[in-house]
């Protein structure tokens, strides 16, 4: 897999949260991980609980823990290691996704407790 370019993550950057948990939530139960649903609330919720349960599985890993600890460092690369790490398990637009809303909440503030 190749590692996403700057403009990729600027173009999820400019959406709202509301738009990326809704759009993230559609494209991780349309892989098969949850039950398929049109309602965004629905989708919503479903990643946020995503979301929460890979939390310890990101957190525990050393190269998060490195980058949670130092202050926030390049962008791009904290958010390409978080879709590198997340692609293991969904498509690389779901990883995307999901590293710019964990970078939008901070690693230190998402892995607090790890």
């Amino acid at each position: 897999m190749s590692m996403p370019d700057a403009h990729v993550f600027d173009e999820y950057l400019a959406r709202s949260d509301d738009e990326l948990l809704a759009e993230l939530g559609k494209e991780l139960i349309g892989s098969g991980l949850g039950v398929g649903s049109s309602d965004p609330g629905r989708a919503r919720r479903f990643t946020l609980k995503w979301l929460d349960e890979k939390r310890e599985e990101l957190c525990t890993r050393d190269e998060v823990r490195e980058m949670a600890m130092n202050p926030p460092g390049e962008r791009v690369i904290e958010m390409a290691t978080l879709v590198e790490l997340l692609s293991e398990d969904v498509s690389q637009t779901a990883a995307i996704m999901a590293a710019v809303l964990i970078y939008r909440i901070g690693l230190r503030s998402f892995c607090a407790g790890f």
